[in-house]
């Protein structure tokens, strides 16, 4: 019996993982589950989304400025159980044979060790989703559904410290493209075995052309 596959999209918001995944899903001949982030934050209550005394904050937005759109992201007691019940259900579910898309945004070094961890058994690709910030801004604007600063403090705070097995640039390339090039990488994994190259530094937060640039 094979190993579940679980590639898991680390991004800032509004990088595009969500429309990478669903490209998956229709890439792969094997069916894969899409679950996000987005998901699990949506079932917090509202009153856990503010500071509290008793500490059962999930998580904050505190504007930096009042006049400019950027935000500071404070993440609580609650909130680092909900992501660590979340990892381990992923885990679960891979255990079941099923293989995942996993649409994160890793914001604690905590939560990619025990990513990294739990997936372990299990066929794992990590992958880095880029896209430089003055795109992710336009973007953030453009949907309408995002708190404003929310793609600026996620782009700077969602790569740090971590390690792909490979990289796609959703300024440069559609989300079919991206999802393609995510494929011929899981290909050639297979083929080279248990063999990992590891990216540990994300090139670029400019603007889109010097970023465009570079790839």
């Amino acid at each position: 019996m094979k190993k579940a596959r679980i590639i898991l999209l680390n991004g800032a918001s509004s990088s595009g993982k969500s429309a990478i995944a669903l490209e998956l899903q229709r890439l792969f001949k094997d069916p894969y589950m899409h679950l996000g982030i987005d998901t699990v934050f949506s079932m917090i209550p509202s009153k856990c989304k503010r500071k509290d005394p008793c500490r059962l904050m999930a998580y904050v937005w505190e504007p930096i400025h009042a006049e400019a759109p950027e935000v500071n992201i404070s993440v609580g007691p609650l909130g680092h159980k909900i992501m660590s019940g979340f990892h381990h259900a992923c885990a679960a579910l891979c255990r079941s044979g099923l293989n995942l898309v996993l649409d994160h945004v890793l914001l604690d070094k905590a939560w990619t060790r025990e990513c990294r961890e739990l997936f372990s058994p299990f066929e794992y690709h990590f992958v880095g989703v880029l896209c430089p910030i003055d795109v992710l801004e336009t973007r953030e604007r453009e949907r309408g559904d995002r708190q404003i600063g929310l793609a600026r403090f996620t782009a700077l705070h969602a790569h740090t410290g971590n390690e792909y097995d490979m990289t796609v640039n959703t300024a440069a390339f559609s989300a079919r493209v991206c999802a393609e090039q995510i494929v011929q990488h899981v290909s050639a994994a297979r083929l080279n075995g248990s063999q990992r190259q590891m990216i540990s530094k994300v090139p670029w937060y400019g603007d889109a052309q010097q970023s465009m640039s570079r790839h």
